[in-house]
């Protein structure tokens, strides 16, 4: 169209030459001047053109390269999600596993032990002495098969946190409402809680993790000082739950009301402050160590899976919470309520 609009204008331009040359001569260069000047205004405009098509050519192909990364994105998405879920349910399989061969042991230890008594019996009415060496290696060779699952077990929960939660350091921030009778009186507290070594409670690090991840313990409390610990419990702090047990339920339908086995580790022991699984095998409650607890738990302590870093005056407010004797247990006369925890930078939390 702009060579059409050239020819044009250079046609009109000879024209007004030939006709006006000799009659009109002032009048034919006006002319030829106005022509110029729009053939020169034509040249500006298709150089405009030129670059408003390089510039669309250009963003075109920014769309396009976007739309790559997009899809690249979305592909690596999926995979993480579908490595992430098959480490999820080979977890599952092994949790199973190992339950039922806890099962197993047990009922083997039990055979065991009512062998072992009759034995006993036939001794004493023969006097000659006998024993069980059959009974003995299969339970011998049960707690081998159950050590090997509970290894399993812990290897595929270090992959998990690690695909979960990145490399580390693992930090928990627990943010607190504290009642009037507190010391200081009413008003806000918080502390923080650094995992321990994935390498030695792996299995409880992820169980407490994932309970925090999924907000469980939002809306729990504080509800036992016992002076060598201050227990959280899935627990309203206003005691006016109209379900009871709502709380604690929740825990139990996404299969994180407790660990599998009680995960010890004598390379990170209960000394002030650290954080352990309340109960036998542990969970979902937990506790807060306020003096060394070395000798308290006997010979099968629950895991302590992790450390105040900061906030340790907060730790000592709940120490000196007021407390009544229900029962054999020490309760805080008013709850303190956990108004949240979250995992420090885990963006899924959020």
């Amino acid at each position: 169209p702009n060579m059409a609009v050239t020819f044009v204008l250079c046609a009109a331009l000879a024209f007004a030459s030939t006709y006006y040359g000799t009659r009109r001569g002032a009048a034919t260069e006006d002319a030829a001047a106005q022509v110029m000047r729009l053939l020169h205004e034509v040249e500006k405009v298709d150089e405009r053109a030129i670059r408003f098509e390089e510039e669309e050519q250009r963003l075109r192909e920014e769309v396009e390269r976007q739309r790559g990364e997009i899809d690249m994105f979305r592909k690596l998405e999926r995979e993480e999600k579908e490595r992430v879920q098959k480490v999820g349910m080979e977890n599952q399989r092994l949790k199973k596993e190992l339950e039922e061969r806890e099962r197993q042991r047990q009922k083997e230890e039990e055979e065991e032990k009512r062998r072992k008594q009759e034995e006993a019996n036939a001794r004493n009415l023969r006097g000659k002495p006998t024993m069980s060496k059959l009974g003995e290696g299969k339970a011998v060779s049960s707690m081998k098969r159950i050590e090997t699952l509970r290894q399993d077990l812990q290897k595929h929960n270090r992959q998990e946190i690690i695909e979960k939660y990145g490399n580390g350091p693992y930090v928990v921030h627990v943010q607190l409402e504290f009642p009037v009778s507190a010391p200081g009186g009413a008003g806000p507290g918080d502390f923080t809680i650094e995992m321990a070594p994935i390498e030695l409670v792996p299995h409880s690090i992820l169980r407490f993790l994932d309970q925090v991840r999924h907000r469980l313990w939002d809306g729990c409390s504080f509800q036992k000082n016992a002076l060598h610990a201050v227990l959280a419990a899935p627990v309203p702090y206003d005691r006016l739950d109209p379900e009871p047990g709502r709380l604690e339920e929740e825990f139990r339908s996404r299969s994180l009301h407790s660990i599998s086995f009680r995960e010890y580790s004598e390379d990170f022991p209960h000394s002030k402050y650290t954080v352990g699984f309340d109960g036998h095998p542990g969970g979902p409650g937990w506790f807060v160590n306020v003096r060394d607890n070395f000798n308290v738990f006997g010979k099968a302590p629950p895991p302590a899976l992790g450390k105040v870093k900061d906030g340790v005056e907060t730790v000592e407010r709940l120490r000196g919470m007021p407390v009544e004797t229900v029962g054999i247990h020490k309760m805080m006369v008013d709850p303190v309520g956990i108004i949240s925890m979250r995992v420090i930078g885990d963006g899924s939390s959020g």
